[in-house]
């Protein structure tokens, strides 16, 4: 009976030997998508048609920024940002 007992804790511990030092399959990486490129910064924008001149007939002051909404003689708009005293 002592033999056998001890052939069964042996077999026990073999097995758990063996399957504990499997080793542990490595994940695959989650596939990825080259329909859709990554966003690569701001859009570019066009640069200013010139010089206009008009009245200042809003302004935002947004930290070291001020907003001004100029509006022109003919009716037109436009935004305009300018840098704060002290800001680079």
């Amino acid at each position: 009976m002592t033999q056998t007992r001890t052939l069964s804790v042996a077999g026990a511990a073999f097995v758990a030997l063996v399957t504990g030092c499997q080793p542990t399959p490595t994940p695959e990486p989650a596939a990825t998508s080259h329909e859709t490129p990554a966003p690569t910064g701001m859009p570019q924008v066009d640069p200013p048609e010139g010089n206009f001149e008009g009245q200042v007939r809003e302004r935002l002051d947004a930290g070291s920024y001020t907003y001004l909404l100029v509006g022109t003689d003919a009716g037109a708009e436009e935004w305009v940002v300018t840098l704060g005293k002290g800001a680079n």
